[in-house]
C-alpha cells in the first residue's frame, strides 16, 4: 500500500469542511419533517408543562438546577431545550394539545450533528495531517445511520450537545499538547488546555457521559501523540478531576434501575456482547431501531450471546499481534470503547430495563471508528479507483440514513421498526396499541396492549393503556380488573394508589354522564378500595 498524498491545495482544503457541511446536511435534511418521537419526546419536552410555555422561575425551568430529572441531573440540557421551546412557542395548540413547533427542535438537532462531524473532521485532520482522509473519516462519522436516533429523536438532542463539547474539549487538549505543533505559542497552547478543562463539567451538565471525553483524549494522546505515559497522565489529571464532582452527584441522583445485577463472572460476557452488537452495527448498519430488546437477564439465557462475546477478544488478540502496522486500528478501537464504556454493562444504568444497547450510545465514540476510516483511506493512493471506492461507500451510508430517517417519520413508523426489529420487546407493541387506539381500531389496539403487557408485566404502560380504552368502550368489568392488576402492581407506592383512586373517580365521572349509574358506583366502590392504601399526597411535576 502507498501512502496518498499529504498536501492538497489551500483552497481545495478550505473548500472540504463547507462540502462536509452540505452533505451532511442533504442527507439529514429529511429530518425536518419527521414529527415527534413517542418514546420521551411528550413527557420531556412537548407536553411537559413546564416547557408550555417556558418561564424562568424556580417552579418552571429554573426548577432543573435544583432537582434532578427522572433519572440525571442534566440542567444545561434543558435549559437548551427551554430555549427551543420559547422560540418555537405558539398559543394555539395543535390537535395533540401542543403549543412547540417540532420543526426547530429538528433543525436544531440537524445543526449540532453537522457540528459535531467538522468538530471529528478538525480532529482527525489534526491527527493524520491529510485532509482528504480526514474528510473520509468525517463523512463516515457524519453519514452513518447510527447517527440517524440522535439526529431524528428530538430528547436525543442532550446526546447532540453533549457529544458537541465533549469533540470540543479533545480537540481543545490535543491542540494543546500535541509535540508536532511547534509553531503554536505557549500562550495559545494554555488557552487550548484551560478551555478544553472548562468544557468537562460543562459537558457534564449537558449529560454525564461527557466523563469518556477525557478517556477519549488520553487514549489519543497516549497511543498516537506521545508515548511517554507519565507527561499523559499529568496533562490528563486536571480534566479527570474536572469531572470528579458531577460524577458523585450523578451517582448520588440516579435512580435504582430496578434489575437484579449482573453477575459479576457474567459481566465480561454482557461487556464483549455489547461491543460486537456495537462493531456489527457499524460494519453493516441495518435493521436498526430504538429498542433491541437486549435486556441482560433474557440475553445471558441465549447461547449466542455468549459466542458473540467472543468476538472483540478475537480482534483484540490479531491486533495485538499485529500492532506494529496497526497501532492506529488499535487506537481507534480504544477510542470506541472508552467512549461506550458508561454502557458496557460494568455497572448497571435505567435504560438497561429495556434494552443494554442503543444507536444513540454511539456518541462520540463514532469517533475512533472514523479514526480508523480515515487512517486506512491514507494508506492508499489517490487514484480514480480509490475516489470511485470512497465515493461508493458514502453513497451507500447515505441511502441507508435516508431509509432510516424514514423509520422515524412517525409514531406509527417508530413503532413498527421496533417490533420489527425487536418482537419481545413491549414498547413497541404499546406503542402500536396507542397508534391503532388513536385510530379507533380498537380490536388491534387491545391486541398490541395485550401483547406489550404479556412481554412485560413489570411495565405499567400497556395495562393503564387497557384500563383506559376498556373505560372509553364501556368495558367497565375489564377496565376495573386492569385497574386491580395495576394496584397489585403499586400496592406499596402510596403515591401511585393515590393516582389510581383519581382514575377510577374520572372513570365514575364519565359514567355519570353517560347515564351509567351502575358502572358508576362500581368505579366509585373501587376508588373507596384504593382510597385507602393512599396515605400521602401525590408530588408535584412534569
Amino acid at each position: 500500500m502507498k501512502t496518498g498524498p499529504t498536501v492538497q491545495p489551500a483552497s481545495h482544503v478550505k473548500a472540504i469542511p463547507w462540502i462536509i457541511a452540505l452533505v451532511v446536511a442533504v442527507a439529514f435534511g429529511r429530518v425536518l419533517n419527521n414529527g415527534a418521537a413517542p418514546v420521551d419526546d411528550g413527557i420531556v419536552i412537548f407536553l411537559n408543562p413546564r416547557f408550555n410555555p417556558p418561564r424562568w422561575t424556580d417552579d418552571s425551568v429554573l426548577w432543573y438546577w435544583k432537582h434532578a430529572d427522572p433519572h440525571l441531573y442534566i440542567p444545561l440540557s434543558y435549559m437548551a431545550i427551554a430555549v427551543l421551546a420559547k422560540c418555537s412557542y405558539v398559543p394555539d395548540a395543535d390537535q395533540a394539545a401542543v403549543h412547540l413547533d417540532v420543526r426547530l427542535f429538528h433543525a436544531a438537532s440537524l445543526l449540532l450533528h453537522i457540528a459535531n462531524t467538522l468538530l471529528a473532521y478538525a480532529i482527525i485532520k489534526r491527527l493524520l495531517r491529510q485532509p482528504v482522509a480526514a474528510a473520509i473519516g468525517a463523512l463516515f462519522y457524519g453519514l452513518h445511520p447510527l447517527q440517524v436516533e440522535a439526529v431524528s429523536w428530538v430528547t436525543g438532542i442532550r446526546d447532540l450537545l453533549c457529544a458537541t463539547v465533549s469533540l470540543a474539549s479533545i480537540l481543545l487538549y490535543l491542540a494543546a499538547v500535541d509535540p508536532r505543533q511547534r509553531q503554536s505559542s505557549a500562550r495559545k497552547r494554555r488557552i487550548c488546555y484551560i478551555s478544553g478543562l472548562i468544557l468537562i463539567p460543562i459537558g457534564m451538565l449537558f449529560k454525564p457521559t461527557a466523563i469518556t471525553a477525557p478517556l477519549i483524549a488520553a487514549v489519543i494522546d497516549r497511543m498516537i501523540l506521545r508515548p511517554s505515559t507519565r507527561q499523559v497522565a499529568r496533562s490528563i489529571g486536571p480534566y479527570l478531576l474536572a469531572a470528579l464532582p458531577l460524577v458523585i452527584v450523578t451517582k448520588l441522583v440516579q435512580p435504582h434501575v430496578g434489575l437484579e445485577p449482573t453477575p459479576l463472572w457474567q459481566r465480561p460476557v454482557l461487556i464483549g456482547a455489547t461491543v460486537a452488537f456495537y462493531l456489527g452495527k457499524l460494519s453493516w448498519p441495518t435493521r436498526l431501531a430504538y429498542d433491541y430488546a437486549w435486556r441482560p437477564q433474557i440475553m445471558l439465557q441465549k447461547a449466542w450471546f455468549w459466542w458473540i462475546s467472543l468476538v472483540p477478544v478475537i480482534l483484540g488478540i490479531i491486533l495485538w499481534m499485529t500492532r506494529r502496522k496497526s497501532m492506529w486500528i488499535i487506537a481507534s478501537l480504544a477510542v470506541l470503547l472508552c467512549g461506550l464504556l458508561p454502557v458496557l454493562g460494568f455497572v448497571s444504568f435505567p435504560f438497561q430495563n429495556y434494552s443494554t444497547v442503543a444507536d444513540h450510545y454511539i456518541l462520540p465514540a463514532m469517533l475512533g471508528p472514523a479514526i480508523a476510516v480515515a487512517w486506512i483511506a491514507s494508506r492508499f493512493q489517490a487514484t480514480l479507483t480509490y475516489y470511485l471506492t470512497i465515493s461508493a461507500v458514502l453513497l451507500i451510508l447515505t441511502m441507508l440514513t435516508v431509509i432510516q430517517l424514514g423509520r422515524w417519520h412517525t409514531e406509527a413508523d417508530i413503532a413498527r421498526q421496533m417490533v420489527a426489529v425487536a418482537p419481545t420487546g413491549a414498547p413497541g407493541h404499546g406503542i402500536l396499541g396507542e397508534v391503532f387506539a388513536a385510530q379507533d381500531n380498537w380490536k388491534i389496539a387491545e391486541q398490541e396492549f395485550l401483547i406489550a403487557q404479556k412481554l412485560r408485566p413489570d411495565l405499567t404502560v400497556a395495562t393503564d393503556s387497557l384500563a383506559r380504552m376498556y373505560a372509553d368502550q364501556h368495558r367497565t368489568t375489564d377496565a376495573i380488573s386492569e385497574l386491580r392488576i395495576l394496584a397489585s402492581i403499586f400496592h406499596d407506592n402510596p403515591q401511585e394508589m393515590k393516582n389510581l383512586n383519581h382514575l377510577a373517580e374520572l372513570f365514575a365521572t364519565l359514567a355519570d354522564r353517560r347515564g351509567a349509574k351502575a358502572d358508576a358506583d362500581l368505579y366509585r366502590k373501587l376508588a373507596r378500595q384504593l382510597s385507602t392504601s393512599s396515605t400521602t399526597e401525590p408530588t408535584t411535576g412534569p
